[in-house]
């Protein structure tokens, strides 16, 4: 599986992980995409699509973590 990230996506990382708040948000990023089956990276909350190209919202974190959009093309 290849993961790639948007330019839109580095800017506001970059951002977030200046502000203590969101502190544990590389942390999360990589037990959410990197340490899972590609199953368990791609559960959340089909918005659009289906098949073999869909967009997903997914929580990183739990309730009071993170939230994600993910675009997923097999």
């Amino acid at each position: 599986m290849r993961i790639y990230c948007t330019e839109r996506f580095k800017t506001e990382y970059h951002l977030l992980i200046k502000n203590n708040s969101y502190k544990s948000i590389t942390e999360s990023l990589i037990s959410g995409f990197f340490r899972g089956t590609p199953e368990q990276i791609m559960h959340g909350v089909v918005i659009i699509g289906t098949g073999d190209n869909k967009v997903i919202k997914k929580r990183l974190a739990g309730r009071g973590g993170f939230r994600l959009f993910l675009r997923v093309r097999i």
